[in-house]
């Protein structure tokens, strides 16, 4: 099977489109905080750009700061897949739509 079938395939299982995104990103995992970028984001997940190790099933702690005079947003979700490039995860609880718009107009900005 072809990267690109396997890529529809996954694709196919999402919930809710994503967008693209280019955010930093801190994270917890291992007990200890890394931090990456956002490569696109849902309102059920996201890819995170990342270089450290993280395994399907794994919980990790996702911490967005969207602008710097707003609290910064966390979120738990757990790893689905990992790639050279990075790793895809599923909020356990989801992301407000509210955030989610933020994130897209601050990428627009």
């Amino acid at each position: 099977m072809g990267s690109n079938e396997k890529n529809r395939q996954f694709e196919e299982k999402r919930g809710s489109p994503r967008a693209k995104c280019h955010m930093e990103v801190g994270y917890a995992l291992h007990d200890n905080n890394y931090t990456a970028f956002i490569h696109d984001i849902s309102l059920g997940g996201a890819f995170i750009t990342s270089d450290s190790p993280a395994r399907p099933g794994e919980t990790i702690a996702i911490s967005i700061q969207i602008e710097e005079d707003m609290q910064p947003v966390t979120m738990i979700a757990e790893v689905i897949r990992v790639t050279q490039e990075g790793f895809g995860v599923k909020f356990t609880m989801g992301i407000d739509t509210s955030i989610m718009n933020a994130i897209i107009q601050f990428q627009d900005a």
